[in-house]
């Protein structure tokens, strides 16, 4: 069956949760000073919450609106979701953390605890570059790369090895949540150390394609170029090549030009066979300023992309023989254009039995529903499968800061109202479509807005859809939002956490964006530092015959 090729949870090792979900009694003792240091932890948590109480509120209310998307006018009346935020159902309870953190041990929810509330502190991000920048004139970044490695890296990646990763998502396996691994290096390098990350991904997907813990692969194109100049300009012709249909360029044949399978290098040779006829000399520049990134791609850059492609050939041929999908990651809007571009050839390429290349949809962006319609659409119309990573984004702030440095609109919407809706109105069309086209669009759902999530799985009961349904997921990343994944994963859905390992010096951007995310003026960060805290004195209190019940 279609369902038994494509399942988040591999069915030969489907296995229950009855073990898993019985209540665990842990002896717990105390020292004084441990005593005294974690009443702190919770008087500190306490101050914190009262002075964000606002803000918390201000969210709660407005992710609750109903919001137009103009977008969405000019479809047709059926395609057009009005999505009102349901009331919490009261079947998922996330606040409930002696249930949620059940699996984690208490040292676990501590050193949880000081990790996020580290990286809510104001100064961190804008130390960072300092410090790091010191410590390198003089060749000593060792030291502070020794002290990230002990904390920020502990908590948000698996380890520097793929064998790290697989230790910890076997634990994971253990309490019914699955994996989703990847490699976590995202900025160009040199081609000798770009063919080597290109054999660790094919090494990787052979061992995970074994492990039933893991049903994804997750990877970012811009790891796999040696220098992005020509991903830009390609990204600058397609945004203008959208915007004019009577624009042509030799190249962008491309999408649709390898239909199904065959050997890796397909894609090569029809640019080599364009370059060689000399079509490209045809191209003209985009109109505007003159920029670099306006001119057309060169013979050098069209190498460039046919070796890009050669590369993706080679990691998707081997997740296809090994029937482990390949997450293909969104990036900044200046590559994103050119992403999707490429990503689709693959699609149509690798996917025509089942999802196997999945693309990713920020739905941040002012054009995100459009484009994941139009996809859906295009994926159905053209006989293909499409898999659907839906997020919100993960660049807010570089998106916005380099909007206003270049003085164009911000590719982001207005207000955090819009994202919601965007996000909300989004998920029951792909619920829809991955239902009604029997998981040929796949979906998962990926983030960590409780609102959000309550309303998907709300959604998939009152539509019929299993929670472990084979075709749609639910993901969090790895080292935030445990009481969502942990929960999910407790009524039976298919829970997955999103899990980055590598080098630290390759890791690195990816930790400063988990830092940011985790300021302590973001709600869903605030929120899940209180429920840390919040376990960790029932667990300290109940322990405690004078002040309370002694048994868990």
């Amino acid at each position: 069956m279609f369902f038994a090729t494509t399942s988040f949870i591999k069915p030969s090792v489907r296995r229950t949760n009855t073990a898993t979900r019985q209540q665990v009694k842990t002896k717990l003792s105390f020292s004084p000073s441990s005593k005294k240091a974690l009443r702190g932890v919770i008087l500190s948590e306490t101050r914190t919450r009262n002075s964000s109480v606002d803000n918390r509120t201000r969210e709660q209310h407005t992710s609750s609106q109903i919001f137009e998307d103009p977008l969405l006018q000019q479809l047709p009346e059926e395609d057009q979701y009005k999505v009102p935020a349901p009331a919490p159902p009261s079947t998922i309870d996330f606040s409930n953390t002696e249930n949620a953190y059940r699996p984690k041990k208490t040292r676990e929810l501590a050193f949880n605890y000081a990790i996020l509330t580290s990286c809510s502190l104001p100064y961190i991000l804008t130390l960072e570059p300092i410090v790091m920048g010191l410590f390198k004139k003089v060749g000593l970044q060792s030291i502070p790369y020794w002290f990230i490695k002990r904390t920020f890296f502990k908590q948000f990646t698996a380890g520097e090895i793929a064998a790290d990763t697989l230790k910890e998502t076997r634990v994971l396996d253990n309490i019914g949540i699955k994996a989703m691994i990847t490699y976590s290096v995202e900025e160009e390098g040199s081609t000798g150390s770009v063919d080597g990350i290109v054999k660790t991904y094919e090494r990787d997907i052979e061992v995970c394609s074994k492990e039933p813990s893991i049903p994804f692969m997750a990877l970012k194109i811009t790891g796999l170029i040696e220098n992005d100049t020509f991903l830009r300009k390609m990204n600058k012709i397609l945004v203008h090549a959208s915007e004019n249909p009577d624009f042509e360029v030799s190249w962008i044949g491309l999408l649709g030009s390898v239909i199904g399978r065959g050997k890796p290098g397909m894609f090569e040779q029809y640019l080599k066979n364009i370059i060689s006829e000399g079509k490209h000399k045809k191209d003209t520049a985009v109109p505007g300023a003159a920029s670099p990134y306006n001119e057309p791609l060169t013979e050098d850059e069209l190498n460039q992309l046919a070796t890009l492609m050669t590369r993706m050939d080679l990691i998707c041929t081997k997740a296809y023989d090994n029937s482990l999908p390949v997450m293909i990651d969104a990036e900044q809007s200046f590559y994103q254009k050119a992403i999707d571009f490429i990503t689709i050839s693959l699609c149509k390429r690798y996917n025509r039995e089942k999802p196997i290349v999945y693309n990713t949809y920020q739905q941040y962006l002012k054009e995100g529903k459009k484009k994941l319609i139009s996809h859906i659409e295009t994926a159905e119309k053209e006989g293909y499968c499409l898999g659907i990573k839906l997020v919100r984004g993960a660049y807010l702030f570089s998106e916005s800061a380099l909007a206003k440095e270049e003085g164009r609109e911000n590719p982001i919407h207005d207000t955090i109202e819009a994202t919601h809706e965007c996000y909300n109105s989004s998920v029951p069309y792909i619920l829809d479509r991955a239902k009604a086209t029997n998981g040929r669009i796949a979906v998962l759902i990926s983030g960590h807005n409780e609102n959000s999530v309550k309303y998907a799985v709300e959604y998939m009961a009152e539509k019929g859809i299993p929670f472990n349904s084979p075709y749609v997921g639910f993901a969090q990343l790895y080292g935030m939002c445990d009481h969502v994944t942990f929960t999910l994963a407790q009524m039976g859905v298919t829970a997955i956490k999103c899990i980055p390992y590598g080098p630290i010096e390759c890791v690195f951007p990816y930790l400063m964006r988990r830092i940011a995310e985790n300021r302590g003026t973001l709600t869903n960060a605030i929120k899940e530092r209180h429920l840390l805290a919040k376990e960790i004195k029932r667990r300290l209190f109940s322990h405690m015959p004078f002040i309370g019940n002694s048994s868990e």
